[in-house]
């Protein structure tokens, strides 16, 4: 039995799909009504203490490291003597070093850790079409393979515990100062009055092509359409993952060079992405340094 943890806007979709498609699984959030499309399709309901005696493998989908943390103490705490747990996979996108330091809380209790990042678009979170990004014990991963393949239908396997998540922050890097330098690119061309339509056609097939403007839509509906799209954090939240990418190089001993400064330029940029949002609250604009 799978025990799935975290049904927010990327996990009740993922828990509703291991359900209905087959996994036996049993599912948890602290909002008990995020529950029920996924008891619909025949998922059972138990709390992470419960998961920790009944359950093979425990999947986690939470927002924050510190989320993270927590969900894995309580499964550690309550594991018993012979309790049948033996894997947790974090879908969740921290940092490679959170990921190892979180493997080394599990290892001395005989789990496997997995990281197993996620990416792809509303549409294909719906249709079972994500992408994975794995790091971990490859005999693991492939013996989770089929229960990754019910959410997922792009899956690698980037190496040992963490790659997943070097690998994700890398995509992230490039889809979010990707998107900055599409919004730059769109405000330079309308200055001269280039039609968006033309500009778009036109870089489709040049040098400029990028995922960020062929997807334009998305990024200009994402505000409006996240659950989190209203919140006065919301600039915050687009920036976590290039703040975890700038920790994570900084653990590695390594510069990046561009990614401070699409940090420092992200609430501008977005305010031009989302011109009908603005302003925001102060506090949506506030802590462009450091790491959350």
């Amino acid at each position: 039995m799978i025990g799935f943890i975290g049904l927010g806007h990327m996990g009740e979709p993922i828990a509703r799909r291991l359900a209905a498609s087959g996994s036996q699984v049993a599912v948890f959030d602290r909002r008990v009504e995020s529950a029920d499309r996924c008891l619909d399709e025949g998922a059972s309901w138990l709390t992470p203490v419960e998961m920790a005696a009944c359950c093979e493998t425990a999947m986690i989908c939470v927002a924050t490291f510190e989320q993270v943390s927590v969900v894995l103490d309580t499964l550690l705490e309550a594991l018993p003597e012979h309790g049948r747990l033996s894997t947790i996979v974090v879908l969740s996108t921290i940092t490679p070093s959170q990921m190892l330091l979180l493997a080394g809380l599990a290892q001395p209790r005989g789990i496997s850790m997995v990281d197993a990042p996620i990416s792809g678009s509303d549409e294909a979170r719906e249709n079972g079409q994500l992408t994975l990004m794995l790091g971990g014990d490859r005999e693991t991963i492939d013996r989770l393979r089929p229960d990754f393949s019910r959410f997922a239908s792009s899956i690698f396997f980037a190496g040992p515990v963490g790659s997943g998540q070097a690998t994700k922050l890398a995509n992230n890097i490039l889809a979010l100062c990707g998107l900055l330098a599409v919004v730059d690119a769109l405000a330079m061309a309308s200055a001269y009055d280039v039609d968006e339509d033309i500009l778009r056609a036109a870089i489709s097939v040049s040098t400029g092509d990028t995922y960020a403007l062929r997807h334009l839509e998305f990024w200009r509906s994402l505000k409006r359409e996240h659950p989190q799209g209203d919140s006065p954090d919301f600039v915050k939240f687009m920036q976590k993952d290039l703040r975890s990418a700038l920790a994570a190089a900084g653990d590695a001993g390594i510069q990046l060079h561009l990614v401070p400064a699409a940090i420092a330029a992200m609430p501008e940029s977005l305010r031009e992405l989302w011109p009908e949002s603005w302003p925001l609250p102060p506090t949506a604009v506030e802590g462009q340094t450091g790491h959350d």
